[in-house]
């Protein structure tokens, strides 16, 4: 599992270096505004009920996330993903530490501190419901 969770770090380092070297866009004129141009951020943790949790970074509308758990006292890197903000709506590609993978498509709640929606498993094609909540720290 040791093993896993250093290959999902390094894997999560480098989408993190790619998110990082992409330039912003160039600025649109209000005449050119794009429906999804205010893209909410999420950046920041966000927390699942049992105390694990995410951490969102975000560049633009990019975004790239670790979930954290804790084992025995200890706070493991799980799942790391990356995705896309478009509006109140994110959707993440994630893989965990077990070899799983998965597609995420979230809603913001509309005072920014919810974020809510399914887990698509792409091995057993069965869906999951997700609610996490903004640390408020």
């Amino acid at each position: 599992m040791k093993a896993r969770q250093m290959e999902l770090e390094l894997r999560l380092h480098d989408m993190e270096q790619r998110l990082a070297q992409h330039s912003e866009p160039p600025a649109i004129e209000p005449s050119e505004a794009q429906p999804f141009q205010n893209t909410t951020s999420l950046a920041g943790a966000w927390y699942f009920d049992n105390g694990a949790y995410w951490n969102i970074t975000q560049q633009g509308m990019s975004i790239a996330m670790q979930k954290i758990s804790s084992f025995f006292g200890s706070e493991i890197l799980t799942a790391g993903g990356q995705g896309t903000v478009i509006g109140n709506k994110a959707f993440i590609e994630i893989s965990s530490i077990h070899g799983g993978s998965g597609k995420v498509e979230l809603d913001v709640s509309p005072d920014g501190r919810i974020l809510s929606g399914l887990l698509k498993d792409l091995a057993g094609n069965t869906l999951m419901s997700l609610r996490l909540t903004r640390s408020t720290n």
